[in-house]
């Protein structure tokens, strides 16, 4: 029922995030929190609803998630990293992604331990890893794989010093 569930929830949420931390075993420290959440097949509509995940949205509940984590014994050193932005959307409630990104950052208040980024081709050709094709709407962006660019272009100098764990695919279709 989407990446995040509705903001009523997000509170059993983030007990729920910090009860399967300390169940999980095998020295994991490093969790992203969701995945693509300004694209609304990641919106919470299970109840028949649809919940639009918008940035103020998905920082309040990045937060409440971070912060039970890191009260987790033996877990206040791990890497909480908000999901990864969902490249080329624009959506009426979610607006431009690199819009939603920024203000994914400039609001998360420093609580934050590093970045993920999802960046693709569009096509097979892995020629295409290359190209500095920019799209025509919105202006300038870049199209395919290099969009990585954008993304850390948007990050506030005070985060610039933050991992970056690249989410990477290439799209590509069988024929």
């Amino acid at each position: 029922g989407g990446t995040i569930p509705y903001v009523k929830h997000h509170d059993d949420f983030a007990q729920r995030c910090a009860n399967y931390v300390a169940a999980s075993r095998g020295g994991c420290h490093i969790w992203i929190i969701g995945n693509e959440p300004n694209l609304t097949n990641e919106w919470p509509g299970y109840e028949g609803f649809i919940e639009p995940i918008t940035a103020a949205r998905y920082v309040q509940c990045f937060l409440k998630v971070r912060a039970k984590i890191k009260a987790v014994a033996g877990h206040s050193g791990d890497q909480v990293i908000p999901a990864a932005v969902g490249t080329w959307a624009v959506l009426p409630e979610t607006g431009d992604w690199i819009d939603y990104w920024k203000y994914l950052l400039n609001n998360l208040n420093g609580k934050c331990d590093a970045l993920a980024v999802h960046t693709y081709t569009h096509g097979v050709d892995p020629n295409l890893i290359f190209s500095d094709v920019k799209m025509i709407t919105p202006a300038g962006r870049y199209y395919h794989f290099r969009a990585y660019k954008d993304y850390l272009n948007a990050v506030p100098s005070a985060m610039r010093g933050l991992p970056v764990c690249p989410a990477l695919r290439l799209i590509s279709r069988l024929l």
